[in-house]
């Protein structure tokens, strides 16, 4: 393990750098659990970065786990440390790793594959809090989807507030990004997936709708709804009945509840 006793040491820039979203390659990963949930799903790391009194006993699981480069290890000193974290208690452990990259053709062949009992596409329109964009994404995994794909303009999945929001999910789900409704019309026709949106004008109930039915669910911000366009038009409103003193859900409840209704339906 190599310390580094320099803050412009070209390890703790790339941090920072990879930290603020300004690399597109790699992902910040925070926390020992988020650090151990990567591995565990195959992603590569590159460098891990530990607080230098970090207990032997708790930085040897990850020094023998899946590091591309022996070298890649290093230790700072909790002033350092924590000009990198970007939590406010950190643990002590901060990984750079490979961004996953999924591509459309994954989500396509789990739509095919019949052990995928819930045929649901997430669609995730101009979702700018990456905090309720992960969350989501959890919700996804764990109703056991298709897939997740995300608008232009919605946040990054692999930032470091999506992937702590998401619990490790975005490591696990085939997640595509910024796609336009174009290509989701052309997917929609080529899988004759149905499209449907949670709005809460829609006229249809989620506990009435046939889930039995392969479907694209598109879901807007929890301020603007789905954005009155083309995907607007082609999607049929689905609502969440609720007591008329709650205006709203948040996204990440909303599409629980969704997607554990479907999968209640078809299993």
């Amino acid at each position: 393990m190599k310390r580094i006793s320099s803050r412009d040491n070209q390890i703790l820039k790339l941090a920072r750098k990879v930290r603020d979203g300004n690399h597109r390659e790699l992902v910040f990963l925070e926390g020992k659990r988020l650090v151990k949930d990567a591995i565990q799903s195959g992603i590569l790391i590159r460098s891990i970065i530990f607080f230098e009194e970090l207990p032997a006993e708790e930085i040897r699981p990850f020094i023998e786990s899946r590091i591309e480069d022996r070298n890649g290890v290093y230790s700072v000193s909790r002033k350092l440390f924590d000009g990198i974290a970007e939590t406010k208690n950190p643990q002590g452990v901060i990984a750079l790793a490979e961004r996953p990259k999924w591509s459309l053709d994954r989500i396509k062949l789990r739509l095919e594959d019949s052990g995928i009992v819930v045929k649901i596409i997430l669609y995730l329109s101009q979702i700018n809090n990456p905090s309720n964009l992960g969350a989501a994404i959890r919700a996804a995994e764990a109703a056991g989807i298709a897939g997740v794909i995300t608008s232009p303009g919605s946040a990054d999945p692999f930032s470091a507030k999506s992937i702590r929001g998401s619990m490790g999910s975005v490591f696990r789900v085939p997640i595509v990004e910024n796609m336009d409704p174009k290509i989701l019309f052309d997917l929609a026709a080529e899988y004759q997936l149905q499209m449907v949106g949670l709005d809460p004008r829609g006229d249809i109930s989620i506990y009435e709708y046939d889930w039995t039915q392969p479907v694209i669910l598109v879901v807007g911000s929890e301020a603007h709804g789905i954005a009155e366009n083309e995907l607007s038009q082609a999607v049929k409103g689905l609502v969440i009945p609720m007591e008329s003193t709650v205006e709203s859900l948040n996204l990440a409840v909303s599409v629980g509840i969704t997607l554990f209704e479907a999968k209640r339906r078809v299993t």
